[in-house]
């Protein structure tokens, strides 16, 4: 377990069982993680009730997949049709930077009437974590999107901020 209620299988990329390149600093966890395994752990522990996790650490090669496939957040100013999607996925200064690619974030799966209880206890529990649920209601697997993107530096957006919300 990487945390009280995080295993290694539901943290590790999907597609090749890795963590990211800084995942352990002479062999102990680098702060940037424990920090968002902590934040999942006040969360679940005030929640009540199991938290799936269905996303956490993206290879760049899974994240590079994913939004080819349109499986991703969605990114207006890119790409909007499957061949611009294509075309920015491969050059990764065009391709959308994701927290989940620096190993940061997570993707927590409850049933849909349960979402907005859940984003109501990470806002009690956890403000300054940032929050994402409305962009995904509509993808064919709801989900609440929470990551610790603040924390990269030097940050690639204005949009990196504590408590950001969308």
């Amino acid at each position: 377990m990487l945390s009280l209620f995080i295993s290694e299988k539901e943290y590790k990329c999907r597609c090749c069982g890795a963590y990211p390149p800084d995942f352990k600093k002479g062999g102990e966890l680098s702060i940037e993680y424990i920090m968002l395994f902590g934040y999942f752990d006040e969360i679940r522990t005030a929640y009540g009730r199991p938290i799936p996790i269905s996303s956490g650490y993206r290879c760049p090669n899974n994240e590079r997949r994913l939004y080819l496939e349109n499986l991703t957040a969605k990114y207006p100013n890119l790409a909007t049709n499957a061949k611009q999607r294509a075309a920015a996925a491969c050059d990764p200064l065009i391709t959308p930077f994701s927290a989940h690619v620096f190993g940061l974030a997570l993707d927590l799966v409850v049933p849909t009437d349960m979402i907005k209880a859940l984003v109501n206890v990470i806002e009690q529990e956890t403000p300054k974590l940032r929050l994402g649920w409305r962009a995904y209601l509509d993808n064919s697997v709801p989900h609440v999107h929470i990551d610790t993107a603040n924390l990269v530096l030097p940050r690639y957006s204005k949009n990196l901020r504590p408590g950001a919300r969308w």
